[in-house]
């Protein structure tokens, strides 16, 4: 497992993520619960379709995420 993202100050994001080391996750159990969903639902989604998954967004499979910041689920290669 790799982490990566993007400093909230950045002046230039199109340098790309930058990798982590750390990632801190700020929720309420209900958010968490959400969340872990939404990765069993990625996982079974990559398992069935393999090299051919590329990645998806939690904000555009659960409603409630839109104004959080944006969570990327990606494929290991």
């Amino acid at each position: 497992m790799e982490l990566y993202g993007y400093d909230k100050q950045a002046q230039s994001p199109e340098d790309g993520p930058i990798a982590l080391t750390e990632v801190s996750l700020v929720a309420t159990p209900k958010e968490l619960r959400l969340i872990a969903q939404f990765l069993s639902s990625a996982a079974d989604r990559m398992d069935n379709m393999g090299d051919r998954y590329d990645h998806e967004h939690l904000a555009d499979e659960v409603s409630g995420f839109k104004s959080s910041p944006d969570f990327i689920l990606l494929r290991s290669t």
